[in-house]
């Protein structure tokens, strides 16, 4: 998978889990950006939401979202 400016190239959602992992390991105030995993109520695992640019100073950040492809989505969704 590779989304619009999210960072990883992820070919399974235990992939994508251990990059968002490792990206915790960093506090987002100190890298400035911070990534989420989007989790449907019915459907689970859906895509990536990033906040990117974050400026303390502004008080804003650039948003970004990205849907995983069909073969990375739940194994029980149709």
């Amino acid at each position: 998978m590779n989304l619009f400016r999210l960072n990883g190239n992820f070919n399974s959602l235990e992939q994508t889990q251990n990059y968002l992992q490792r990206q915790w390991q960093i506090p987002p105030l100190q890298s400035g950006y911070l990534e989420m995993l989007i989790i449907h109520q019915e459907y689970g695992p859906i895509g990536l939401f990033a906040l990117a640019e974050y400026s303390p100073i502004h008080c804003r950040a650039e948003h970004l979202i990205g849907l995983f492809p069909p073969y990375l989505s739940s194994p029980d969704r149709s």
